[in-house]
């Protein structure tokens, strides 16, 4: 079947043919005059199959009839701040029309684009916050463009002559291997959307010194100019003030505090009751082994609680840059919703791991928006380990605190020093995920792998897949994340009790999609999110459907960092 506007074929999960919308930006570069689709009937009629990019290319038409022109000054406008009917007029570097490509150039100027945040989000025409593959090659001809921004090209890698090239030809073989590769490594055909911070990587190891534009806070302990550094320095200085010093990879945790935080943080997320669901399984044969009335008669029993046995904290730089990058890049969209008072703004939740006094953990920054942190808050949290005495709290904004040791709404790592800094309008949360040891270490080191995720998540039934499609499956409750840990026996105690292992993980879920039903698309859901409508899914079966456990759903791995290992035991549940 073909899309009925453009020719193109259509797939069952229509993500990429973004062919006349990448016409239309092209044409934003150099016409005077705005585009037209052919007027009334070159549009396909109801009940035509049109691809997702025409659809958007029909919405784009619809606002660009008075789009405004650029200002041919761009940033060095002096007008731009004192003269308001000039901004009616024309756009500047920065304006979110002229980010999108939807504003006019004269003939011979082009967009100023000097970081690698605008470049990426000028080349998102559809402003989902991903690219499809020819995005991503236009993307890469403006970087190749670039030659005081890049190294000498080696033969077979020159850039195209010009400024602002608008075909393929400027990709010379070797780009072009590196950009297949890249976007094989992205999910390819089926599942492949180049994200900010896949984009911003592959273009350091192009050897762009173009700086990353985002602000980046509690990236690291720097300055807040941190977010215009080149990628590869911030990749360098990306360690937080509350790591150990000199120690890199799983670090374990000694401090008693941090400890009882942790046990008590097991504590709070244990569901005592009505806490069975069929991925617990079957006594008798185990998960997804027998049948649904098998499964209900002989439930596997449930713990009575969980013992922390041991934690490490993951101190993996490259893993937590990628994640900074994420958070800020899906931070700014949400702003950016806030700003333009949409509808689809986020609603900021708050998840039984993530509210006070669990949002702050370890010294480490506190978690931003729906982490609910914050004064009224905190006051109404249960008393814990984790509540700060007097004493701790006066020690805390002490100038000799470290600079990760920050409190809600402090100026954090790099969000400015001496100002107070917004808690962000999306949400973050720290969220569960349990498997093995041997795949709890290697997300530490890699993170989740976009192959294997969604395995062990909630079936919706035989041979049918993940409940909510392929994606990283988190959950706010140890109960829900111990169902898919796997235990090893204890080499010094023989007869003792298992050992599990689960993962405590950040988690930026941004503007997250709720569903509250049993009728699911997963490719839908999936599709929601990679168009830019949400950044992530919240399985709330709970409200409405009255079942035991909410879930998260990440289909971008990067909107995760694996922060801490917890190796515990099971307490038997009481017998009778």
């Amino acid at each position: 079947m073909r899309c009925g506007a453009c020719g193109g074929a259509l797939r069952s999960t229509e993500r990429d043919s973004s062919g006349p919308l990448l016409r239309l930006f092209r044409w934003a570069r150099r016409s005077p005059v705005a585009p037209s689709f052919g007027g009334a009937g070159a549009f396909p009629g109801r009940g035509t199959p049109v691809c997702d990019a025409c659809r958007a290319a029909k919405e784009v038409d619809a606002r660009i009839v008075s789009r405004r022109s650029a200002c041919r000054f761009g940033a060095a406008c002096y007008q731009a701040k004192t003269r308001p009917e000039h901004t009616l007029r024309f756009a500047h570097p920065g304006d979110w029309d002229y980010r999108r490509g939807l504003v006019v150039f004269d003939a011979g100027f082009g967009p100023e684009l000097k970081s690698l945040w605008q470049v990426f989000t000028c080349f998102d025409g559809r402003g989902c916050g991903y690219l499809s593959q020819a995005d991503f090659r236009l993307a890469a001809e403006d970087l190749l463009s670039r030659k005081d921004q890049l190294p000498a090209p080696s033969h077979g890698h020159a850039a195209s002559s010009g400024g602002y090239p608008a075909t393929g030809k400027g990709l010379g073989f070797s780009a072009t291997a590196s950009l297949d590769a890249e976007w094989s490594a992205a999910g390819g055909f089926e599942r492949g959307h180049v994200s900010f911070v896949r984009f911003a990587t592959w273009a350091a190891r192009l050897g762009t010194k173009l700086p990353v534009g985002l602000e980046l806070s509690e990236a690291s302990v720097g300055s807040s100019v941190a977010g215009w550094q080149s990628l590869g320095a911030l990749l360098l200085s990306c360690r937080p003030g509350h790591w150990q010093r000199g120690a890199s990879g799983l670090v374990q945790v000694t401090d008693p505090r941090t400890l009882a935080e942790l046990q008590f943080l097991l504590d709070a997320t244990h569901k005592e009751s009505d806490n069975w669901t069929r991925d617990r399984g079957c006594a008798l044969h185990g998960v997804n082994r027998c049948g649904v009335a098998c499964a209900f008669k002989n439930r596997a029993p449930v713990p009575q609680g969980y013992v922390l046995r041991a934690a490490a904290r993951n101190q993996n730089s490259r893993l937590w840059a990628r994640y900074c990058l994420a958070r800020a890049a899906v931070m700014q969209d949400c702003a950016a919703r806030v700003g333009r008072g949409e509808t689809a703004a986020p609603r900021l939740i708050a998840t039984e791991s993530s509210g006070p006094p669990f949002h702050r953990l370890d010294g480490a920054p506190a978690l931003l928006g729906g982490a609910g942190a914050g004064a009224e808050a905190e006051a109404a949290a249960p008393p814990s380990p984790l509540r700060p005495s007097p004493s701790d709290a006066a020690a805390s904004s002490s100038p000799s605190r470290s600079p990760g040791d920050s409190g809600p709404g402090d100026s954090e790592g790099l969000g400015g020093r001496g100002k107070r800094r917004p808690r962000g309008q999306g949400n973050e949360w720290r969220l569960f995920h349990g498997s093995s040891q041997a795949a709890c270490l290697g997300i530490c080191d890699s993170n989740f792998s976009l192959e294997l995720v969604g395995s062990g998540a909630t079936w919706a039934g035989e041979g049918r897949g993940p409940l909510y499609g392929p994606g990283v499956y988190l959950a706010e409750r140890i109960t829900k994340a111990d169902e898919y840990a796997v235990g090893r026996p204890t080499s010094s105690e023989p007869g003792g009790l298992p050992i599990f292992s689960v993962l405590l993980c950040r988690v930026v879920g941004g503007c997250p999609k709720v569903v509250t039903t049993n009728e699911i698309d997963p490719a839908a859901l999936r599709g929601e999110v990679l168009s830019g409508l949400h950044h992530s899914v919240l399985g709330d079966r709970v409200s409405e459907l009255k079942k035991p456990f909410r879930e998260v759903v990440i289909y971008d791995t990067d909107q995760i960092y694996p922060e801490f290992l917890l190796s515990y035991s099971r307490i038997p549940p009481r017998r009778g």
